[in-house]
């Protein structure tokens, strides 16, 4: 199953990678796929596993409280102290 991906990029680059897609006869989507396909051939399933779940804010907290909880996340994530 296929699923949606946003990115930004800078205006200059954006423009440089819609010639080369349009010069190759591929799609933007295509390119970033297959990019993304080589740098992730050498991760398993296994690895995958491990993968910590991302974070998601609880619809029911206030605004304050979901920036804590993301702050928490974050610190536990990179390893900051609270």
């Amino acid at each position: 199953m296929k699923k949606k991906l946003n990115i930004s990029l800078e205006d200059e680059l954006m423009l440089k990678v819609k010639f080369y897609a349009t010069k190759n006869h591929i799609s933007v989507t295509k390119i970033v796929e297959d990019y993304l396909t080589n740098i992730t051939q050498g991760i398993t399933k296994r690895q995958l596993a491990k993968m910590p779940k991302e974070w998601t804010p609880n619809p029911a907290d206030n605004l304050e409280e979901i920036k804590e909880s993301y702050f928490q996340y974050q610190a536990k994530k990179y390893g900051f102290k609270i």
